[in-house]
């Protein structure tokens, strides 16, 4: 843990004996190496992200065996693949790949898979294909994956600070892409009850 990284701060709040502190960091699902929170900053109800209990820059940077538990972690949890999309900025040491917080942590985001496709073109593609195959963990990169199924990996040196959700608001014509700049508190509570009814 590292006590200046928010997510670090997140996974100590979301494990604490008694429960967290802020209803924000109340884990949804869980496994060994990962927690399942609601996005402070998410784009719509149910947007969660899968965050790291260890801090890593990166998935790639966590090895073959967390990339299974990963994979494995959101097959059982999104019942219905049709409509998500996962998300990563993969960060190193050195170069955080759009990522405003370099921690290892995957966002899932219900009804946005048509998505997966809004930087083909404009980055080198790294991996395309139905398997989860991330760079080593010195390159930089950015994952997206459409309902579980088609994963794309495009090289992610020095991108801008949130890219994703930049590139995903631009396509919808949203301006709202900034979550520091733009709270929304409503959406965390109607994420908590969208995942309540999921399960």
């Amino acid at each position: 843990m590292v006590d200046d990284c928010q997510l670090c701060n997140a996974v100590r709040d979301a494990t604490r004996p008694n429960g967290p502190s802020f209803h924000g960091n109340t884990p949804l699902a869980e496994s060994p190496n990962f927690l399942v929170l609601p996005c402070i900053g998410p784009l719509l109800s149910g947007h969660v992200i899968v965050v790291s209990r260890d801090h890593y820059p990166s998935l790639a940077s966590m090895g073959s065996d967390a990339i299974s538990e990963y994979n494995q972690l959101v097959h059982e949890i999104v019942r219905k693949p049709d409509g998500w999309l996962e998300a990563e900025h993969g960060a190193t040491n050195s170069d955080c790949a759009g990522s405003c917080v370099v921690h290892t942590h995957i966002h899932l985001i219900p009804t946005m898979a048509k998505f997966s496709e809004v930087l083909d073109g404009a980055y080198q593609q790294l991996y395309r294909g139905s398997s989860l195959e991330l760079p080593s963990e010195t390159v930089p990169y950015v994952f997206l994956r459409a309902s579980l199924d088609e994963a794309r990996v495009v090289l992610g040196e020095g991108l801008p600070s949130q890219l994703i959700r930049q590139a995903i608001c631009g396509a919808t014509g949203r301006e709202d892409w900034d979550w520091r700049s733009v709270p929304r508190s409503h959406l965390i509570d109607e994420t908590l009850k969208f995942w309540g009814e999921m399960t």
